[in-house]
């Protein structure tokens, strides 16, 4: 497991690894190490999210949803090699929705 990444609470001036420091500002561990590695220090570590970032989050998750969605029809193919009657039609419709 590496080791953590102790940096300076830019509020409380305590040292605190990174998760440390993402969790006291309500953000993801993820969002902080991203941003220290690319160079950001200081408050510029835990400032808030810009509504442009949280878009486009919200549409990658949308995409991601619609993508699982569709694996799962091509599966749902590939398992109904015959034609499918009526009632496999209709139990179809009900899992995909």
């Amino acid at each position: 497991m590496p080791k953590p990444i102790i940096v300076t609470h830019p509020v409380t001036g305590k040292e605190v690894s990174l998760k440390q420091l993402a969790e006291s500002a309500g953000l993801v561990p993820v969002t902080v190490t991203r941003r220290y590695n690319k160079g950001k220090r200081g408050a510029d570590l835990i400032a808030p999210m810009s509504q442009r970032s949280k878009t486009l989050k919200k549409n990658n998750e949308v995409r991601k949803a619609k993508r699982q969605k569709g694996t799962r029809l091509a599966s749902y193919s590939q398992r109904l090699a015959s034609a499918p009657s009526l009632g496999d039609l209709g139990r179809l419709k009900e899992q995909m929705a």
